[in-house]
């Protein structure tokens, strides 16, 4: 199996007295090796790789699944993406995009971060407050969570957030708010779950990436269907998505008794 040769940004994860406190940001491939010598209930080894591909290539078809469902567009070529974030994954989100066609804004509180994008991708910069009210097509949070809140939300003059930030909005209500202003929102958890896919290869009897990127190919689906769901029911998004994982775990834990 081979991965993309770009640079995967390495850090640890921060220890206090008997927690463990985790952080999807800046978490490794060797920070899961530590973690699996003391538990067995861990996955992402590195025998799947890298999963900084995977979870941008997840987001791509989700970004396209957005343009398709809110634009009427089956391609990206033209159109105007705001990121938030260019790092590890951004990176490669970012990569994908560029040959697509689209064309690129960044802001990164990493400077060089945002000059990585400049330089590989010829995105223009911009500063990590100035993102929100530009005139895009797509914003897509790639940085930390609760990005979109009360302050964040009326500045956006975009018509589709998808991004592969986790816990994009800071309270539930904020979905709502996202519907209330006619923008299409990806829901976190859905559109980011590309590196999850990967990762869970651990468990089969045999990684295979053939068998991962078919299941990536399903993400693109299951976001329509959300989004086609929601528009008939009149429903935010999130609350859409929220509802049907809902409905899994309860089948889930049901198919175990």
């Amino acid at each position: 199996m081979k991965h993309s040769s770009l640079p995967s940004l390495d850090s640890s994860s921060g220890w206090t007295g008997s927690t463990i406190r985790l952080r999807n940001v800046g978490i490794g491939i060797k920070d899961v090796e530590v973690l699996a010598k003391a538990s067995e209930h861990v996955f992402g080894l590195p025998a799947t790789g890298d999963p900084s591909t995977f979870t941008a290539r997840g987001c791509f078809e989700g970004i396209k699944a957005s343009v398709r469902h809110k634009l009427g567009l089956d391609s990206l070529n033209g159109l105007k993406v705001a990121l938030q974030g260019a790092g590890n994954v951004s990176r490669f989100v970012c990569k994908d995009l560029h040959e697509a066609g689209a064309e690129l804004i960044v802001a990164d509180v990493h400077p060089e971060a945002a000059t990585y994008a400049v330089e590989t991708f010829g995105a223009k910069a911009d500063g990590p407050d100035e993102i929100y009210p530009k005139d895009a097509d797509i914003f897509s949070p790639c940085a930390m969570g609760g990005a979109l809140n009360d302050d964040t939300i009326p500045q956006l003059r975009v018509d589709i957030v998808a991004g592969v930030a986790n816990n994009q909005v800071a309270e539930a209500r904020h979905g709502q708010l996202l519907h209330d202003k006619v923008i299409l929102y990806a829901p976190d958890y859905v559109i980011n779950a590309g590196g999850m896919l990967n990762a869970s290869g651990d468990i089969f009897v045999q990684y295979d990436v053939n068998q991962v990127m078919e299941r990536l190919k399903g993400l693109y689906n299951a976001r329509l269907r959300i989004f086609e769901m929601a528009q008939q029911q009149g429903w935010p998004t999130s609350e859409v998505a929220d509802d049907l994982a809902r409905q899994k775990i309860t089948a889930a834990r049901a198919s175990r008794r």
